[in-house]
Parts: structure tokens; C-alpha cells; sequence
């Protein structure tokens, strides 16, 4: 080979080993320029009794994101009253983005976790302490104790899986504004992007918050072409009571329903057994209307705790809750309750049959798809000392077909019903936009029934539908790669797709320039690297111009060296 050929074998060989031992040398990384939990809470029974969920929403800023794994150089953790180490679980990404630690009912019990101790509790996002040394506080970690009055939630499954679910849009519309990059859809449900973000921060989410997916999937043993989509009613499109349930949209419309978490707890300031005025809430007349509202704890622990009535009337002049429905005994001040996220879509302490039906969310399919069956999901109240009964059903034109009657005798209970086409034959795609969800209701004895949580499990399958699923990844994967570039763009004070060109183009060079020493060959360098640039237009990050002019350097370069290395 000539002098000019072997210079630049050199030179590509030695820049790669250089990367090499710098990368492979690297015990130690810079502090970050910022670093903050920004957001902590914490639920019990997600996934089964007795289990805890802590949320973290933390900010690890650096200027130049370091080459390091985050999962080797961050974690986070939980600490009890005695500042010992609980749990912890290391970081899935740097910058801003969110964190969960999950202890099952078992790891609860063994590690003597209380829960009337957590705000004596403590969780911390710090460097691992083999890159970091020393930790200090506010540098390299963040430590912040839990408030129970604002950041702990111990109800029932339910309940807390929809407080779960809110938090998570309400998180995800802070985040998309900060990534630049839509993490929801029109409708507030995590798209794609989204699903991944809060999948890899909490696994298994999808399986208890699956209303706030935009295509949830099914559980493991649902075929893999099987797919679960879950749709709301939107419009109150039935045979409504009178004077008992308002229209949906009026002022409980689930897309536009309040995800502030804050808001669902209150402090009774006065009362009676059919009114509570609370001044920690502010909304306007008529906001709370039809919410489920329960008494969660008084000062004695005796009635009227645990008992649930519904909001018919809010005054946000007077903070004044007016209930349908007398209490056992008075609130007194310091009682403490809250309101059900939960739509009431239905009520009554009728002994005869009442009944309600909704239009649904629309939905689009994929080119032939096809539907497999349709689930109705509810859950039934029971105020009082009698029986509440309920029976879905769902109806196509004239056609309608009913489930079977379920009865509650307690509080609350979640049911669900696999219902047939209305009128008989097989669904079809086209049957979705018509469908409308129903549900009949009535009570014996002294009780009042009422219905919440009303949706359908839309099963269906899709042909090659992880391909359309890896081109949603794929855009994803180009917006992020494209955003890093554009900060680093800003960094050096040139456009992103000038960086982005920039290192691709090196790349190909690099790369270019090893196969050439290994092959000798300039047709073999310049065909086997091609797939590098074009990489780069496949995930949106380089037009296309970019990579024709790259690729004509790199030819006139190697050609260049060709010709030269001929003479030497």
C-alpha cells in the first residue's frame, strides 16, 4: 500500500482504539448540573392487598448526557423511619423521566414497613457511590420524605388504580412538553411512545391501568395477533331518570375529568348527615355533581366512616357538598372524605328496573381486522341496608343483548359479561361506530344502587400488527435520537441536522475506512457502510440530500486516497 493509503488506515485504526480505552477507562462520572425528585407518591394495593407502588418523578440534568449506562451510575431508593435502606432500583434513563419501586404484600410484612409511619419514610435518587465520591446532598443525590396528606394513598384496589392511572396522564403531558415529543393521544390515553415510557418506569401497568393505554394489550395467554382496546362511553344517548342523573357531558365528562390527584381528598370544616362544606375545594357551581363522595375517616372511628352517598348538589359559593342521601350520623370538623374519579352514570333507589345506555368512544381498526368479542366491565355501589342489582347490556339498532343480574349486598362490587352480537351473527368492524353500552339497575330494601366505571374490552385481531407497532417505535426511536442531536447541535451552536450529518457521516467514514484496511477494496468500503446513512433517513434524522452528499465525499475521498496512493 502507498504512504498516503497506510496514513489513512492509521488514522481511522488509531481514532477507534481511542474511543476504545476511552470509553473502556471511564471509574468515574461528572456531577449533574442539576438533580431533583420532582414528583413522589405512594399506593397500596395495586396488585394485590397489602402491596406498595412508590412513583418517583425525578430531573438528573446534564449538559452532555454521560456515555455511562444510567442503570450503573443512578438508582433509586427507599429508606424507613430509622434511615435504613428498604429497596431500591436502579435508573432506566437520565434527565427528566420517572421511576417506580414495587414491594409485594410478602416483602411488606418481611421488611416491617408501616404505613402509619410514612411520613417518617424517605426516598432518595442518587449516584451510585462507585462513580460518585463523596455524596453530597443536592449535588449528586436528592432526598425527599413523603407527606401522607398529599402523597399517600391507601384505598381499595379500584379506587387506587384510577388515582394510579390519572397520575400517570398528568405526568405524561409534563413530560411530552419537556421531550417535545407526543406521549398521548387526543384523548389523553398513552400512544406507543408513551406505552414504553411508563411500561419500562412501571412493568405490568398496562395490566392494571389498562384505560389509559390507547391499545392496552390482552393478559400473557391471549394470542400474540390478539389485541384489547377499552372503550368509554362519551354521550348520554339513552332513556335517562329523571332529575337523578345528568347527561354525561354536563359537568362529568371522563376525557376532561380533573387528573390532579390532590383534589380527590378533603377536610370536612362543618357539616350535617346531608351536607359538607370543605373550603379545599374551589371549583365552580355544579363541578362535583354526581361524584361518589365517601366518609374515609372521623375523629372516633364510628359512623359515619365508610359511608358513601352521592353528590347532588355542589355549591362553589358555599364549598358546600348537598347529598341524595341522608348519613347515619353528622360530620363533625376534621372528618375526613373524598371523591370518586370514578362517572356515576347511573342511580337509584327505585324497587323497580331503571335503565341507562351510552354511545361509545369511536375506534379505528387496522385493514382487516376482526373483531372477536365484546366484554362489558362495570362496577356496582350499594348505599344502605338492601340489595342493589345490575345487568349489563348492549344493543346494535333494534337489537339488544342482556346480561345476567349481579347482586350487592356490600359496598362495592367490579363485574364484568363476554356479550353476543345483537341480533345474532358475527361482529364485524363495521358494528363499533353503532354500539352503544347499557346497564339496568334496581334495589330492595332500604338501598340506593348506583353504577360506576362503565366500559367495554373490545377484543380483536390485527394482521402484522407488531409492524405497524415497530414503525410507531421506530418514529420514536428517530425523535429521540433527533432531540439528543439537537441539543448537542445547541451545544456546539450549529442546527441539530447539521450535527446529526455530521456524525453520521464520521461513522460511515469510520467504518468505511476499517473495511477498506481489511479488504483493500474501495467498492467493499463504500457498499458495506452505505446502510449507516441510510440508517439515518430511515429514522428522520438526515434528509436525504444529506446522505447523497456524504456519500459523494466519501467517494471522491477514497478515490483521492486511490489515485495517490497509485503514485506513491
Amino acid at each position: 500500500m502507498g504512504i498516503f493509503t497506510r496514513l489513512f488506515a492509521l488514522v481511522v485504526i488509531t481514532t477507534i482504539l481511542t474511543s476504545f480505552l476511552l470509553v473502556g477507562s471511564a471509574s468515574a462520572i461528572s456531577n449533574p448540573d442539576s438533580i431533583a425528585i420532582e414528583k413522589l407518591k405512594v399506593f397500596t394495593n395495586i396488585w394485590e392487598k397489602g402491596d406498595w407502588l412508590v412513583f418517583v418523578e425525578y430531573d438528573i440534568d446534564y449538559l452532555v448526557t454521560p456515555p455511562e449506562d444510567p442503570e450503573d451510575t443512578y438508582l433509586v431508593a427507599l429508606y424507613n423511619e430509622l434511615g435504613n435502606l428498604v429497596a431500591s432500583n436502579p435508573l432506566n434513563y437520565y434527565g427528566h423521566n420517572i421511576i417506580s419501586i414495587y414491594l409485594n404484600s410478602s416483602n411488606v410484612t418481611t421488611k416491617g414497613l408501616d404505613w402509619d409511619l410514612i411520613d417518617n419514610y424517605s426516598i432518595r435518587v442518587t449516584g451510585n457511590p462507585v462513580y460518585f465520591f463523596p455524596l453530597v446532598e443536592d449535588t449528586n443525590f436528592d432526598t425527599r420524605f413523603f407527606d401522607s396528606s398529599t402523597d399517600a394513598f391507601d384505598n381499595n384496589s379500584d379506587y387506587n388504580r384510577q388515582l394510579l392511572g390519572a397520575l400517570c396522564v398528568t405526568v405524561a403531558e409534563i413530560l411530552e412538553k419537556d421531550w417535545g415529543i407526543d406521549l398521548l393521544t387526543d384523548n389523553d390515553r398513552l400512544n406507543s411512545a408513551g406505552s414504553i415510557t411508563f411500561k419500562d418506569a412501571i412493568p405490568g401497568l398496562d395490566q392494571v391501568c389498562p384505560s389509559i393505554f390507547a391499545e392496552a394489550l390482552s393478559i400473557a395467554e391471549v394470542p400474540a395477533l390478539t389485541k384489547v382496546v377499552y372503550l368509554y362511553p362519551n354521550a348520554d344517548s339513552g332513556t335517562t331518570i329523571a332529575s337523578q342523573n345528568p347527561a354525561i357531558n354536563s359537568h362529568y365528562d371522563k376525557v376532561n375529568w380533573p387528573v390532579n390527584i390532590e383534589f380527590v381528598r378533603g377536610t370536612v370544616d362543618s357539616g350535617s348527615t346531608t351536607a359538607i362544606v370543605c373550603s379545599d375545594f374551589n371549583q365552580g357551581d355544579d363541578f362535583w355533581n354526581s361524584a361518589t363522595l365517601e366518609v374515609i375517616k372521623t375523629s372516633d372511628g364510628q359512623a359515619p366512616q365508610g359511608e358513601l352517598a352521592i353528590v347532588l348538589d355542589f355549591v362553589g359559593s358555599e364549598d358546600k357538598f348537598k347529598l341524595n342521601t341522608a348519613l347515619s350520623a353528622t360530620v363533625e370538623a376534621g372528618d375526613q372524605f373524598r371523591l370518586d374519579y370514578s362517572d356515576t352514570y347511573i342511580y337509584t333507589s327505585s324497587t323497580s328496573i331503571q335503565g341507562d345506555s351510552y354511545e361509545l368512544d369511536g375506534f379505528t381498526f387496522i385493514d382487516n381486522s376482526d373483531v372477536v368479542g365484546i366484554t362489558v366491565f362495570f362496577t356496582l355501589s350499594n348505599t344502605g341496608s338492601g340489595t342493589a342489582y345490575a345487568r349489563p347490556y348492549i344493543s346494535l339498532s333494534s337489537f339488544e343483548t342482556v346480561g345476567s343480574w349481579r347482586s350487592c349486598s356490600v359496598r362495592t362490587i367490579k363485574a364484568s359479561e363476554t356479550l353476543d352480537r345483537p341480533g345474532g351473527h358475527t361482529w364485524s368492524t363495521t358494528d363499533i361506530a353503532d354500539l352503544e353500552v347499557g346497564i339496568d339497575i334496581y334495589c330492595s330494601g332500604t338501598s340506593q344502587a348506583s353504577i360506576s366505571s362503565l366500559y367495554v374490552g373490545l377484543t380483536y385481531t390485527v394482521p402484522d400488527w407488531s409492524m405497524a407497532y415497530d414503525e410507531d417505535l421506530r418514529n420514536n426511536m428517530g425523535n429521540r435520537l433527533t432531540n439528543a442531536m439537537n441539543g448537542f447541535g445547541d451545544w456546539l451552536g450549529i442546527p441539530g441536522t447539521i450535527a446529526a450529518s455530521v456524525g453520521m457521516f464520521i461513522i460511515y467514514c469510520l467504518v468505511a475506512g476499517r473495511i477498506y484496511v481489511a479488504t483493500g477494496s474501495t467498492q467493499s468500503a463504500i457498499a458495506l457502510t452505505i446502510p449507516f446513512l441510510l440508517l439515518g433517513s430511515y429514522l428522520g434524522m438526515i434528509p436525504l440530500y444529506v446522505i447523497f452528499a456524504a456519500g459523494f465525499l466519501v467517494i471522491i475521498l477514497f478515490g483521492i486516497t486511490f489515485i495517490l496512493g497509485r503514485f506513491a
